[in-house]
């Protein structure tokens, strides 16, 4: 991992940019040199000015610092969100339970220790097919977050993993908060992505809980939000759940959303969550066929 300051001086001059260049009255040229030299520490003000004249974002200099690589927390959470599923296989989440312990050993990191309680309930329900027994390892994390009036994005994400492993009825109440206060991040990072997930895993959670009706009265919301935002996949997952609860509430469109769900998939070529639909037609209207 580079300094801070020789990470601005090799963005500078491989942009051909010289010390006056960059300077102002804002920050001055002997400032920016002793930076570049690490012999002073530069304060946050001066580092956003800095980044500002380079035109790199925070987020790309701490990418180029560490050697244009994600820094080790970074890639722990970017491993965490493959794990979307409480059906993933046992040996992954072990695997990455066993990375997380690791870097806690080292930094004392309280987003990636709530992580840590939510995979280790992943996997107890993996083990046991129960929601119920994962329900002990989190219950803290919301216990301490139900109290604040403001959650910041951190927060927002992970309650937005473990809502689903509580009772219905907690569950609910988490889910209508975090879809009222993730709108204050709208235009933040993947706030799109993390609201249209939410919904979508709220209805499937309605879905298995046999609240077919509230589900219903969600599922246009998220179709017409997907579509809006050109997020094709989950437009065709919420398309497909529209066309499950048609079929279930002996509606009379069910079969034509299904088809349409799956028409849009096989173009998009998702052949897992082609899977997947198959899966969901089998849980939620096999029963329905038997009767």
């Amino acid at each position: 991992m580079y300094t801070i300051g020789e990470t601005i001086k090799k963005i500078r001059t491989s942009k051909n940019l010289t010390r006056e260049s960059l300077c102002s009255n804002m920050l001055s040229v002997t400032t920016l040199k002793r930076i570049e030299k690490d012999a002073i520490n530069t304060s946050f003000y001066n580092l956003e000015y800095i980044l500002q004249q380079l035109n790199i974002s925070f987020d790309e200099f701490i990418f180029i610092r560490n050697n244009y690589q994600l820094p080790q927390k970074k890639q722990l959470i970017f491993e965490f969100r493959e794990l979307t599923s409480i059906s993933v296989d046992g040996e992954h989440i072990e695997a990455l339970i066993s990375k997380y312990k690791t870097y806690l050993q080292n930094f004392d990191d309280k987003e990636i220790s709530n992580r840590l309680y939510f995979l280790k309930a992943l996997l107890v329900i993996n083990q046991t097919k129960d929601l119920k027994q994962g329900t002990p390892l989190v219950e803290h994390i919301w216990s301490s977050l139900e109290k604040l009036d403001t959650w910041y994005w951190a927060d927002l994400q992970i309650l937005s993993n473990i809502f689903y492993i509580f009772p219905m009825k907690e569950a609910e109440s988490i889910v209508e908060l975090l879809l009222e206060r993730v709108n204050k991040y709208d235009s933040f990072n993947n706030a799109e992505r993390l609201y249209i997930a939410l919904l979508l895993n709220y209805i499937q959670v309605l879905m298995l809980n046999a609240n077919y009706h509230k589900a219903y009265s969600l599922v246009d919301k998220a179709i017409t939000f997907a579509k809006n935002k050109k997020m094709y996949l989950h437009w065709a997952n919420a398309i497909a759940k529209k066309g499950l609860l048609e079929k279930i509430l002996h509606y009379t469109n069910g079969d034509l959303y299904i088809d349409q769900a799956k028409q849009i998939l096989k173009v998009i070529q998702e052949p897992k969550y082609l899977e997947d639909l198959e899966q969901d037609i089998h849980t939620f209207l096999s029963s329905k066929t038997d009767a």
